[in-house]
């Protein structure tokens, strides 16, 4: 039982220093066809929205230009490996490329005036059609670590790349457009913080921590009656750990500082308890009180706020002592509720 305790202490010691290296947590964000262009194309110097077009800012008073970059805009975004071969996607960056490829014809200064009327004609008929088309609902989730900087979080999204290949286990950036878009950040998505309240974000990841399990109630036993002084609730204070995953949301202040976590769980539990075997809970095969240690195994459902959960939880004992066997509760299972604390989290 000691050698267990410092063990158990050992885990709780490496985990704490741990916790106290920083640890990227990963953050997803969803764009869709109505916010994209918030999100996506910051200035570098000024975060704000920029429309532009083969090199060059709209002016608001452009309003055909305008409404062109807008869905171009929209449908600039990032996509993961599943959205790769959409067909309407891949379609409306065809009609993207061959517009721009008609804008560059059009500079050709040697062009006689029925080569550029012939060229406008289709540059004017592409733009037409672009404007008919409807953007994707959502764009595919992007996903990546957030820092704080000038009122805004800016995403840093995971494994960006400009190919359209499909390679598996990354992240794509696809240009749906020709063009470099020198002066802006392709690397990192802005998000304004609010003046008032917090701006939420959705977040996953793993995280280890500490549990008490103060009730637990079996629901069999290998007893005839588990009346006559025995039940079948056991109110003993088991400590144990957990690890699992974790999504939800974390809020942070106009500062960009992070003040709310709330976030659930799915987990895996192991503990050690001590066992008191008597007459009762033996049914009389062992007559007077004798302590083992018992393995605590389970699976539960967490409900987070700020790193303290409440945990849900289903598992079986295993008394690890040649008498183990003569407990009327062995390897039967049990429900039980929680209460722990997230030591650390991590991606």
């Amino acid at each position: 039982m000691k050698n267990y305790i410092l063990l158990l202490l050992t885990l709780l010691s490496i985990t704490t220093l741990m916790a106290q290296n920083e640890i990227k947590k990963k953050y997803s964000i969803i764009p869709n066809a109505e916010n994209v262009e918030t999100l996506v194309l910051k200035s570098v110097t000024s975060m704000k929205t920029v429309y532009y077009v083969d090199g060059k800012e709209i002016k608001e008073d452009n309003v055909a230009l305008q409404k062109i970059e807008l869905l171009r805009l929209r449908c600039y975004a990032i996509y993961q490996n599943k959205a790769l071969g959409d067909p309407s996607i891949v379609e409306l960056r065809k009609k993207f490329i061959k517009r721009n490829e008609l804008v560059d014809k059009l500079r050709n200064p040697n062009l006689d005036n029925n080569e550029k009327k012939v060229l406008k004609a289709q540059k004017d008929a592409l733009e037409n059609e672009l404007e008919e088309v409807k953007c994707p609902e959502s764009f595919g989730k992007i996903d990546g670590t957030i820092e704080s900087k000038d009122g805004f979080l800016k995403l840093k999204p995971f494994k960006f790349s400009e190919s359209t290949e499909n390679t598996e286990g990354k992240n794509r950036l696809i240009k749906y457009f020709n063009g470099e878009l020198k002066g802006y950040e392709k690397e990192s998505i802005g998000l304004k913080l609010p003046e008032n309240g917090q701006l939420f974000v959705p977040t996953t990841s793993f995280h280890v921590g500490a549990l008490s399990l103060p009730l637990k109630l079996y629901v069999d036993s290998d007893s005839d009656s588990i009346s006559g002084g025995t039940n079948n609730v056991r109110t003993d204070v088991d400590f144990a750990l957990f690890v699992g995953k974790q999504w939800g949301v974390h809020g942070f202040n106009s500062k960009g500082e992070l003040k709310t976590k709330k976030m659930q769980s799915a987990n895996f539990l192991i503990g050690a308890s001590k066992l008191t075997l008597n007459n009762k809970n033996t049914d009389g095969v062992i007559k007077k009180d004798t302590d083992v240690l018992s393995l605590d195994l389970g699976l539960a459902y967490g409900l987070s706020y700020n790193s303290f959960n409440i945990l849900f939880g289903a598992g079986i004992d295993l008394p690890l002592s040649r008498f183990g066997d003569e407990w009327i509760f062995y390897g039967k299972p049990w429900v039980g509720i929680g209460v722990g604390y997230s030591i650390f989290s991590f991606e």
